[in-house]
C-alpha cells in the first residue's frame, strides 16, 4: 500500500496495520505515486477523503496509469480496527479493473 499525504504518526498506524494483510506501507508523495505505484505494484494507494475529493479526476488517472486504485479514507481519526480492514480489504482485492474511481472506506 502506497500512503499520500498523511502524518508520520499516520503512517506508522498504517504499517502496523498492513502486517494484518501481509503488506507493507509505503510513504510517497504525488510527484512520485505513479512511478513508486508501477515499480511496486501497489495493490491500493490509501489517502485521506478531503485530498482525494480535491482533484478525482486527477487522482483516478494517476492510478489507472500505475495500475492500482485510490483507497480513501475519512480522516487519521479512523479506529484502528477500521483501517486494517480497510489495507486487508484493498490487498485482497488486488489489482483494479479497467473501471477508474476512488474507493471509499
Amino acid at each position: 500500500m502506497l500512503i499520500v499525504g498523511c502524518t508520520p504518526a499516520f503512517i506508522r498506524r498504517c504499517s502496523e496495520a498492513a502486517v494484518h494483510a501481509r503488506a507493507i506501507a509505503i510513504e510517497t508523495g504525488l510527484t512520485s505515486l505513479t512511478t513508486l505505484a508501477t515499480q511496486t505494484r501497489a495493490r491500493g494507494v490509501l489517502m485521506p477523503q478531503t485530498m482525494y475529493a480535491s482533484n478525482p479526476e486527477l487522482f483516478d488517472s494517476m492510478a489507472t496509469a500505475a495500475g492500482t486504485r485510490i483507497v480513501a479514507f475519512p480522516g487519521e481519526t479512523i479506529e484502528q480496527d477500521r483501517l486494517v480492514a480497510i489495507i486487508v480489504a484493498a490487498v485482497e482485492q488486488g489489482a483494479p479493473d479497467t473501471q477508474p474511481g476512488g474507493f471509499n472506506a
